[in-house]
């Protein structure tokens, strides 16, 4: 029984070290899982143990399917994969594409919630419900981060003494805009990502007041910088 119970550990140590999210599952889920290793969809209540946050992956509507198209967040967010990914072979193999495929996924909602960000930063009613809640949140601190940088740099070269005000201008009609947003009828995943948005964007306020009173003019000033 103890060179079974050895040789069962090594076995497990070699599925770990191949995917290591395998190390958050006991040694009775990981043998349940590849003791099913032909019925790939038995993995799912398994998986919130080795995503944080994911409730289930989206496989394709055939019966048996082992393509898949997306995942689910606790919330019952859903995000769409890029490309789709079979879960065929050893299962630390395709959950370890998944993996891949997740990181991908995000990175390129994210780029295209960047390229695809309003002019008019005060409306963007539209843009904040096309993506998931993630790349929104991103890119909302990418464009606030950029939008101080450029303002810190008219001071520097002369452009403009009140740069910072002009901007904290901007970003507090932005702020009213998302308010009223939060009035009106909205899904609640909607209602939580705005949340977690007017959140973000009133503590990014606070930062530009602190500037404001301390009178940055340089983008390298510690207050900024920090």
């Amino acid at each position: 029984m103890e060179e079974i119970q050895k040789g069962l550990e090594d076995y497990l140590g070699t599925k770990r070290a191949a995917f290591p999210r395998f190390y958050f599952l006991s040694n009775d889920d990981l043998i349940e899982i590849l003791s099913q290793t032909r019925n790939v969809h038995a993995v799912q209540p398994h998986l919130s143990k080795c995503f944080d946050n994911i409730k289930k992956i989206q496989f394709s509507e055939e019966k048996g399917s082992k393509e898949i198209l997306g995942m689910f967040s606790s919330e019952n967010e859903y995000v769409a994969f890029s490309q789709s990914v079979m879960a065929e072979g050893p299962v630390e193999v395709w959950l370890k594409n998944i993996e891949s495929m997740m990181t991908q996924s995000l990175y390129d909602l994210t780029k295209r919630a960047f390229d695809e960000y309003p002019e008019d930063v005060t409306k963007r009613d539209t843009w904040l419900f096309d993506y998931p809640a993630q790349p929104v949140l991103t890119i909302d601190m990418v464009m606030w981060t950029a939008g101080v940088t450029e303002a810190i740099k008219e001071i520097m070269s002369g452009v403009s003494d009140s740069a910072l005000k002009e901007w904290r201008e901007v970003t507090n009609q932005q702020l009213i805009a998302m308010i009223n947003l939060v009035r009106g009828k909205l899904e609640p995943l909607q209602r939580a990502a705005m949340g977690a948005l007017i959140v973000l964007d009133v503590h990014a306020q606070f930062v530009v007041d602190i500037m404001i009173k301390a009178q940055i003019n340089n983008i390298n000033d510690f207050n900024w910088t920090s």
